[in-house]
């Protein structure tokens, strides 16, 4: 089987199993009575479909900002005609057939802009859409580093950094409202 420039078979057999395994994880498997406490499976699944789905957006990240030429404008508008429509459709969705409220004027605003990531703790949580907040956010540092820091080494330690005051940021208190209560470091 040949492997084109653009999918790799192996990615699309591992974004398949991650979409199949996050549908059934957000489905109410864990209540069914089959006389076991599948409860249980839940941490697994949540650490398993965080680290696919940000392995899968992480490795083509550069490849596709390299198939923009570099631009940044061209890959952000990239990226956010790829992810921003199905996520303003699924919060429509949350909002009108699911009867989600929000308290204020500002949940919704973040929301709609898709940076609920960056105001957790302001605005009330809707759990399964700050993947698209944490997604959007990284795409923007990426793109701001990759054009500001050119050397690896200077990429990789600025990285490093970032990640860190992030970590200090939160205090490691709002694991459980991102959904990462499961996670060693939020323990």
């Amino acid at each position: 089987m040949s492997v084109s420039a653009r999918r790799l078979p192996e990615f699309e057999v591992l974004r398949a199993i991650a979409i199949l395994l996050l549908l059934v994880h957000h489905s109410g498997f864990y209540s069914l009575d089959l006389g076991l406490n599948l409860q249980i499976l839940s941490p697994f699944f949540e650490v398993f479909l965080l680290g696919c789905f940000f392995f899968i957006a992480g490795y083509f990240t550069e490849t596709s900002l390299r198939r923009s030429g570099g631009d940044l404008r061209r890959f952000f508008l990239s990226r956010f005609v790829k992810i921003y429509p199905p996520y303003l459709v699924a919060l429509a969705l949350y909002l009108s057939v699911l009867g989600i409220t929000l308290r204020e004027r500002f949940d919704l605003i973040a929301y709609a802009a898709g940076l609920q990531f960056i105001f957790a703790g302001m605005v009330k949580p809707i759990l399964t859409l700050w993947y698209v907040g944490a997604i959007l956010l990284f795409y923007v540092l990426f793109g701001l580093l990759w054009k500001f820091v050119s050397k690896t080494v200077a990429l990789v330690f600025t990285a490093t950094v970032l990640f860190i005051l992030a970590l200090a940021s939160t205090g490691l208190s709002d694991c459980s409202t991102r959904g990462f209560s499961n996670i060693t470091l939020c323990s």
